[in-house]
Protein backbone atom coordinates (compact mmCIF):
# COMPACT_ATOMS: atom_id res chain seq x y z
CA UNK A 1 0.00 0.00 0.00
CA UNK A 2 1.45 3.31 -1.09
CA UNK A 3 0.96 6.55 0.76
CA UNK A 4 0.00 9.51 -1.43
CA UNK A 5 2.16 12.54 -0.78
CA UNK A 6 0.33 15.83 -0.97
CA UNK A 7 2.08 18.89 -2.28
CA UNK A 8 2.55 21.55 0.36
CA UNK A 9 -0.02 24.32 0.20
CA UNK A 10 1.57 27.67 -0.61
CA UNK A 11 1.12 30.23 2.11
CA UNK A 12 -1.42 32.85 1.16
CA UNK A 13 0.14 36.26 0.77
CA UNK A 14 -1.46 38.88 3.01
CA UNK A 15 -3.26 41.64 1.17
CA UNK A 16 -1.26 44.84 0.84
CA UNK A 17 -2.26 47.75 3.00
CA UNK A 18 -3.19 51.11 1.48
CA UNK A 19 0.23 52.58 2.28
CA UNK A 20 2.01 49.56 0.77
CA UNK A 21 -0.01 49.87 -2.44
CA UNK A 22 0.81 53.58 -2.69
CA UNK A 23 4.52 52.96 -2.12
CA UNK A 24 4.50 50.18 -4.72
CA UNK A 25 2.92 52.52 -7.26
CA UNK A 26 5.42 55.25 -6.44
CA UNK A 27 8.34 52.81 -6.74
CA UNK A 28 7.09 51.53 -10.11
CA UNK A 29 6.76 55.06 -11.45
CA UNK A 30 10.23 55.94 -10.14
CA UNK A 31 11.90 52.82 -11.57
CA UNK A 32 10.18 52.74 -14.96
CA UNK A 33 9.61 56.42 -15.71
CA UNK A 34 12.00 58.56 -13.62
CA UNK A 35 14.11 59.58 -16.62
CA UNK A 36 10.99 60.49 -18.62
CA UNK A 37 9.64 62.49 -15.66
CA UNK A 38 12.89 64.46 -15.51
CA UNK A 39 12.67 65.18 -19.24
CA UNK A 40 9.07 66.40 -18.90
CA UNK A 41 9.57 68.41 -15.69
CA UNK A 42 13.11 69.69 -16.14
CA UNK A 43 15.16 68.08 -13.38
CA UNK A 44 15.24 65.40 -10.68
CA UNK A 45 13.98 67.75 -7.96
CA UNK A 46 10.82 68.56 -9.92
CA UNK A 47 10.33 64.87 -10.73
CA UNK A 48 10.48 63.99 -7.01
CA UNK A 49 7.96 66.75 -6.26
CA UNK A 50 5.68 65.25 -8.89
CA UNK A 51 5.93 61.84 -7.20
CA UNK A 52 4.90 63.48 -3.94
CA UNK A 53 1.94 65.10 -5.71
CA UNK A 54 0.97 61.68 -7.06
CA UNK A 55 1.00 60.18 -3.55
CA UNK A 56 -1.10 63.12 -2.30
CA UNK A 57 -3.59 62.55 -5.13
CA UNK A 58 -3.93 58.80 -4.48
CA UNK A 59 -4.27 59.28 -0.72
CA UNK A 60 -7.13 61.70 -1.35
CA UNK A 61 -8.83 59.29 -3.75
CA UNK A 62 -8.12 55.70 -2.60
CA UNK A 63 -10.44 54.30 -5.31
CA UNK A 64 -7.55 54.87 -7.73
CA UNK A 65 -5.82 51.85 -6.16
CA UNK A 66 -8.67 49.68 -7.46
CA UNK A 67 -8.05 50.82 -11.03
CA UNK A 68 -5.78 48.98 -13.46
CA UNK A 69 -2.15 49.85 -12.74
CA UNK A 70 -1.49 50.65 -16.42
CA UNK A 71 -4.31 53.20 -16.54
CA UNK A 72 -3.07 54.85 -13.32
CA UNK A 73 0.48 55.11 -14.67
CA UNK A 74 -0.76 56.44 -18.02
CA UNK A 75 -2.95 59.12 -16.41
CA UNK A 76 -0.16 60.43 -14.17
CA UNK A 77 2.34 60.44 -17.04
CA UNK A 78 -0.08 62.60 -19.05
CA UNK A 79 -0.05 65.11 -16.19
CA UNK A 80 3.75 65.10 -16.24
CA UNK A 81 3.97 65.53 -20.01
CA UNK A 82 1.88 68.69 -19.72
CA UNK A 83 4.04 69.86 -16.78
CA UNK A 84 0.91 70.07 -14.64
CA UNK A 85 0.55 68.76 -11.10
CA UNK A 86 -2.42 66.51 -10.23
CA UNK A 87 -3.97 68.22 -7.24
CA UNK A 88 -7.20 69.72 -5.97
CA UNK A 89 -5.00 72.41 -4.42
CA UNK A 90 -3.54 73.72 -7.68
CA UNK A 91 -6.58 72.76 -9.79
CA UNK A 92 -4.28 72.09 -12.76
CA UNK A 93 -5.45 68.54 -13.45
CA UNK A 94 -6.81 65.45 -11.75
CA UNK A 95 -6.61 61.67 -11.99
CA UNK A 96 -10.06 60.17 -11.40
CA UNK A 97 -11.36 56.59 -11.22
CA UNK A 98 -14.08 55.59 -13.66
CA UNK A 99 -15.33 52.05 -14.33
CA UNK A 100 -12.10 50.45 -13.10
CA UNK A 101 -9.84 52.76 -15.11
CA UNK A 102 -7.94 55.87 -14.05
CA UNK A 103 -8.65 58.88 -16.28
CA UNK A 104 -6.77 62.13 -16.79
CA UNK A 105 -8.99 65.17 -16.29
CA UNK A 106 -7.92 68.70 -17.14
CA UNK A 107 -8.72 71.42 -14.61
CA UNK A 108 -9.72 75.04 -15.22
CA UNK A 109 -6.39 76.29 -13.86
CA UNK A 110 -4.57 73.85 -16.12
CA UNK A 111 -6.15 75.44 -19.20
CA UNK A 112 -5.28 78.92 -17.91
CA UNK A 113 -1.66 77.85 -17.34
CA UNK A 114 -1.28 76.22 -20.77
CA UNK A 115 -2.70 79.31 -22.49
CA UNK A 116 -0.39 81.60 -20.49
CA UNK A 117 2.63 79.69 -21.80
CA UNK A 118 1.63 80.97 -25.24
CA UNK A 119 1.12 84.54 -23.97
CA UNK A 120 -2.68 84.17 -24.08
CA UNK A 121 -4.03 85.58 -20.82
CA UNK A 122 -7.47 84.79 -19.42
CA UNK A 123 -8.55 88.17 -18.03
CA UNK A 124 -12.07 87.18 -16.91
CA UNK A 125 -14.26 84.12 -16.57
CA UNK A 126 -17.56 84.81 -14.83
CA UNK A 127 -21.10 83.58 -14.39
CA UNK A 128 -24.04 85.62 -15.70
CA UNK A 129 -27.08 85.61 -13.39
CA UNK A 130 -30.70 86.28 -14.32
CA UNK A 131 -30.80 89.73 -12.66
CA UNK A 132 -27.41 90.93 -13.96
CA UNK A 133 -27.29 93.81 -16.47
CA UNK A 134 -25.37 92.39 -19.43
CA UNK A 135 -25.06 92.50 -23.20
CA UNK A 136 -23.12 90.37 -25.67
CA UNK A 137 -22.41 91.03 -29.33
CA UNK A 138 -20.52 88.96 -31.89
CA UNK A 139 -19.19 89.94 -35.31
CA UNK A 140 -16.14 91.83 -36.55
CA UNK A 141 -15.95 93.83 -33.33
CA UNK A 142 -17.25 91.53 -30.56
CA UNK A 143 -18.40 93.23 -27.36
CA UNK A 144 -19.35 92.06 -23.89
CA UNK A 145 -20.90 94.17 -21.12
CA UNK A 146 -21.53 92.78 -17.62
CA UNK A 147 -22.23 94.84 -14.50
CA UNK A 148 -23.34 92.56 -11.65
CA UNK A 149 -24.44 93.93 -8.28
CA UNK A 150 -22.65 91.42 -6.06
CA UNK A 151 -24.46 92.71 -2.94
CA UNK A 152 -28.00 92.07 -4.24
CA UNK A 153 -30.01 89.02 -5.24
CA UNK A 154 -28.59 88.23 -8.66
CA UNK A 155 -30.94 85.32 -9.38
CA UNK A 156 -29.98 81.94 -10.78
CA UNK A 157 -27.01 81.47 -13.13
CA UNK A 158 -28.09 81.61 -16.78
CA UNK A 159 -24.74 81.53 -18.57
CA UNK A 160 -21.00 82.03 -18.43
CA UNK A 161 -18.40 83.99 -20.38
CA UNK A 162 -14.65 84.18 -20.75
CA UNK A 163 -12.41 86.98 -22.03
CA UNK A 164 -8.96 86.13 -23.41
CA UNK A 165 -6.27 88.67 -24.19
CA UNK A 166 -4.17 87.81 -27.25
CA UNK A 167 -1.36 90.33 -27.74
CA UNK A 168 -3.50 93.21 -26.49
CA UNK A 169 -6.71 92.13 -28.23
CA UNK A 170 -9.61 91.02 -26.03
CA UNK A 171 -11.58 88.06 -27.39
CA UNK A 172 -14.84 87.29 -25.52
CA UNK A 173 -16.85 84.09 -25.69
CA UNK A 174 -20.19 83.39 -23.97
CA UNK A 175 -22.30 80.26 -23.53
CA UNK A 176 -25.88 79.98 -22.22
CA UNK A 177 -26.85 77.50 -19.52
CA UNK A 178 -28.69 75.26 -22.00
CA UNK A 179 -25.50 74.75 -24.01
CA UNK A 180 -23.44 74.07 -20.88
CA UNK A 181 -25.99 71.41 -19.83
CA UNK A 182 -25.48 69.60 -23.16
CA UNK A 183 -21.85 69.08 -22.20
CA UNK A 184 -22.86 67.92 -18.73
CA UNK A 185 -25.19 65.34 -20.30
CA UNK A 186 -22.24 64.00 -22.32
CA UNK A 187 -20.15 63.43 -19.18
CA UNK A 188 -20.26 59.71 -18.20
CA UNK A 189 -20.82 60.51 -14.51
CA UNK A 190 -22.35 63.94 -14.93
CA UNK A 191 -25.46 63.13 -12.89
CA UNK A 192 -23.83 61.19 -10.06
CA UNK A 193 -23.59 62.68 -6.58
CA UNK A 194 -19.78 62.59 -6.63
CA UNK A 195 -19.49 64.31 -10.02
CA UNK A 196 -17.73 67.69 -10.16
CA UNK A 197 -20.81 68.80 -12.12
CA UNK A 198 -22.85 68.41 -8.94
CA UNK A 199 -23.45 71.91 -7.55
CA UNK A 200 -23.00 70.69 -3.96
CA UNK A 201 -19.43 69.72 -4.94
CA UNK A 202 -18.92 72.82 -7.08
CA UNK A 203 -20.99 75.74 -5.67
CA UNK A 204 -19.06 78.28 -7.78
CA UNK A 205 -19.78 76.25 -10.94
CA UNK A 206 -16.17 75.90 -12.06
CA UNK A 207 -17.23 73.16 -14.47
CA UNK A 208 -19.31 75.77 -16.31
CA UNK A 209 -16.28 78.05 -16.49
CA UNK A 210 -13.96 75.24 -17.58
CA UNK A 211 -16.37 74.19 -20.34
CA UNK A 212 -16.64 77.75 -21.66
CA UNK A 213 -12.88 78.27 -21.60
CA UNK A 214 -12.23 74.88 -23.18
CA UNK A 215 -14.61 75.60 -26.08
CA UNK A 216 -13.26 79.13 -26.58
CA UNK A 217 -9.67 77.83 -26.74
CA UNK A 218 -10.53 75.72 -29.80
CA UNK A 219 -10.82 78.88 -31.88
CA UNK A 220 -7.34 80.11 -30.97
CA UNK A 221 -4.16 79.33 -32.92
CA UNK A 222 -3.19 75.71 -32.35
CA UNK A 223 -1.17 74.96 -29.24
CA UNK A 224 0.29 71.44 -29.23
CA UNK A 225 0.20 70.85 -25.47
CA UNK A 226 -3.26 72.39 -25.04
CA UNK A 227 -4.60 70.32 -27.95
CA UNK A 228 -3.23 67.18 -26.28
CA UNK A 229 -4.70 68.16 -22.93
CA UNK A 230 -8.16 68.82 -24.39
CA UNK A 231 -8.04 65.56 -26.34
CA UNK A 232 -7.11 63.58 -23.22
CA UNK A 233 -9.78 65.40 -21.22
CA UNK A 234 -12.36 64.40 -23.84
CA UNK A 235 -11.40 60.76 -23.31
CA UNK A 236 -12.82 61.12 -19.80
CA UNK A 237 -15.80 63.07 -21.19
CA UNK A 238 -16.35 61.84 -24.78
CA UNK A 239 -17.57 64.61 -27.11
CA UNK A 240 -18.30 64.05 -30.75
CA UNK A 241 -17.23 66.87 -33.06
CA UNK A 242 -20.79 67.07 -34.38
CA UNK A 243 -22.03 67.75 -30.84
CA UNK A 244 -19.69 70.70 -30.33
CA UNK A 245 -21.66 73.97 -30.46
CA UNK A 246 -20.66 76.23 -33.32
CA UNK A 247 -22.07 79.49 -31.89
CA UNK A 248 -18.74 80.77 -30.65
CA UNK A 249 -17.24 84.20 -31.09
CA UNK A 250 -15.34 84.36 -34.37
CA UNK A 251 -12.83 87.22 -34.34
CA UNK A 252 -11.87 88.70 -37.68
CA UNK A 253 -8.84 87.33 -39.49
CA UNK A 254 -6.59 90.19 -38.41
CA UNK A 255 -7.02 89.04 -34.81
CA UNK A 256 -6.13 85.47 -35.68
CA UNK A 257 -3.17 86.55 -37.76
CA UNK A 258 -1.80 88.56 -34.86
CA UNK A 259 -2.43 85.74 -32.41
CA UNK A 260 -0.70 83.22 -34.65
CA UNK A 261 2.47 85.28 -34.53
CA UNK A 262 2.76 84.97 -30.74
CA UNK A 263 5.70 82.64 -29.93
CA UNK A 264 5.35 79.91 -27.33
CA UNK A 265 7.07 80.56 -24.03
CA UNK A 266 9.46 77.90 -22.77
CA UNK A 267 7.86 75.53 -20.27
CA UNK A 268 8.13 76.52 -16.63
CA UNK A 269 10.85 74.68 -14.77
CA UNK A 270 9.28 74.96 -11.35
CA UNK A 271 5.48 74.46 -11.49
CA UNK A 272 3.56 74.85 -8.28
CA UNK A 273 3.45 71.66 -6.27
CA UNK A 274 0.65 69.94 -4.43
CA UNK A 275 0.63 70.48 -0.71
Amino acid sequence: MTTETKAPVAAQQPEQTHDEKVEALKAKLRVQHMKTLQNFLGDEKSALKFLSAMVYSVNNNPKLLSCSIDSVMDAFMKCAELNLYPSSVSGDCFVIPYAGEAKFQLGYQGIVKLLARSSIIVTACNLIHANDPWDYEEGLTPKLYHKPDIFSDRGDPIGVYVIMNVQGISIPHAMPKAMIMKFKDLAPGGKTKDSPWNSSKDPELWMWKKTCLKQASKKLPKNELLSKAVSWDNEATPIKEADTPKTITRPDMSMLDMAASVPDKPEEKQPETAE
